[in-house]
């Protein structure tokens, strides 16, 4: 009996659908990143991160100026364009007691957690059914999942 209730099937395939509709809406952008941050599927675009770094650069005089400071802005989901562009809470698939369990666990206990396996095995298996050559992406692109540290 399993630990948990994800179905990563209906996971994966309503994830590559979303990324292939997303991508049709975004077609003169080109991308980056993309992380699953708790149950939200992510992206950001370098024109985004552009806008973004920008408006902090005006907001903050003198931060964001140096390359570590720009690097975690680029990197931090939070302040990605299309932060959740889609949840997976809505593919039916998703577990929250799972995920609860995982948020309350230490560093070293979420590495391997029910949550933390499955959207390890989603973002290789998004990765190996090329679930992003629908998009224009940077050479560089990658693809992960994040965690929340505060």
């Amino acid at each position: 009996m399993p630990l948990h209730n994800f179905d990563h099937a209906r996971m994966l395939e309503f994830s590559i659908s979303a990324i292939q509709e997303f991508a049709i809406n975004h077609q003169e952008e080109v991308f980056y990143g993309f992380s699953i941050d708790a149950s939200m599927l992510c992206m950001n675009s370098e024109e985004e991160f552009a806008r973004s770094l920008a408006s902090y650069q005006s907001e903050y005089p003198g931060d964001y100026s140096d390359a570590e400071e720009i690097q975690d802005l680029r990197i931090n989901t939070g302040d990605w364009a299309y932060q959740g562009f889609v949840d997976l809470r809505d593919s039916g698939g998703f577990d929250d007691k799972a995920y609860d369990e995982h948020y309350a666990s230490s560093d070293e206990v979420q590495k391997s957690t029910p949550y933390g396996l499955v959207m390890d095995k989603l973002v290789t298996d998004l990765i190996t059914r090329d679930a992003f050559a629908c998009l224009t992406r940077t050479p560089d692109f990658f693809v992960n999942r994040v965690e929340h540290g505060y």
